[in-house]
């Protein structure tokens, strides 16, 4: 009987498959939470203004409820003010959320600014793609 052919470092050999990674089995105790559960909303209202907070995780699995969100209180017309000093992460979808829900807010004579106070990461995101000065330069109304 012949020895099997060795494999590439780090890999079992191919009768012997690998362990299954926990982390790709759904609803078995222990099991990481879905990408969308690491990102989540707070939301306040303080007069006509409406704050959501953002936490954890803005990239494509948590994009989708935050432009719900936002569908939403723009239909209502109210003014909407964007907290990211507890947003851990933010990738390219994200930062396409903000960039539009700010743009589209100016072109509908709604009011959707990004609070100054940016977690670091995501400010040094915002000026790396050369966006920061234009998300952030919504001006305050006062009521």
């Amino acid at each position: 009987m012949s020895d099997p052919a060795p494999s590439p470092a780090g890999q079992p050999p191919a009768d012997h498959p690998a362990p299954e990674d926990p982390s790709r089995r759904a609803g078995a105790p222990g099991d990481a939470p879905p990408a969308s559960a690491a990102f989540a909303i707070e939301e306040a209202e303080a007069g006509e203004e409406v704050r959501l907070r953002l936490l954890g995780e803005l990239d494509v699995a948590g994009a989708p409820a935050l432009e719900r969100r936002l569908a939403e209180l723009g239909q209502a017309r109210a003014r909407v003010v964007l907290d990211l000093s507890e947003l851990r992460f933010i990738d390219s979808t994200g930062v396409r959320v903000l960039l539009r829900a700010v743009v589209d807010a100016g072109r509908g004579g709604r009011q959707v600014r990004v609070d100054p106070d940016l977690a670091p990461n995501v400010r040094r995101v915002l000026e790396l793609v050369n966006l920061d000065e234009l998300i952030l330069a919504q001006p305050r109304q006062s009521g």
